[in-house]
């Protein structure tokens, strides 16, 4: 969610304090994952407002565009069998944390803790305090922006 080690350790370290801090409030109502999720969110969410200075992109662009029936008006290319070369898979997964660094924290946050953690959509919207619909939307934009800049990078050739 940080997108710098630095400010994820910190952010660590404030959530083990919290933790030890307020172990005492926790009322077994949800999972244990989900309370520390939440904890763990509202730390980075508060370190990324005290850095505000980042530059956020519109989801805008990445939002496919359909013609009048209803098809995607650009074609959609699929450089999935290109994946097999070590190169390859080293270009998505630097294309993957490039367009990560793009989104905005909330989006971001949505393809972390559902994508790489692997958590449902259930517990990811307990850990953001989301409905469980927003973090749908949420997901689909992210993945949306992250699959049109994996296209952009590897349809090229490159």
């Amino acid at each position: 969610m940080l997108d710098d080690s630095r400010d994820a350790e910190e952010v660590t370290q404030d959530v083990l304090l919290s933790v030890i801090q307020k172990i005492e409030t926790f009322r077994g109502d949800a999972a244990f994952s989900s309370w520390l999720y939440r904890i763990a969110a509202n730390a980075a969410y508060g370190r990324l407002r005290a850095l505000r200075s980042r530059r956020e992109v519109s989801l805008e662009p990445f939002l496919p565009v359909f013609d009048d029936e209803g098809r995607h008006a650009t074609p959609v290319v699929d450089w999935s069998s290109r994946l097999d070369d070590p190169a390859v898979a080293e270009e998505v997964r630097g294309a993957i944390e490039s367009s990560l660094g793009r989104l905005s924290e909330q989006y971001r946050a949505v393809f972390l803790l559902r994508d790489v953690e692997g958590l449902t959509n259930e517990d990811v919207a307990a850990a953001l305090g989301l409905t469980v619909a927003a973090v749908k939307s949420r997901l689909h934009r992210a993945r949306l922006v992250v699959r049109q800049q994996l296209t952009r990078r590897l349809a090229s050739g490159r």
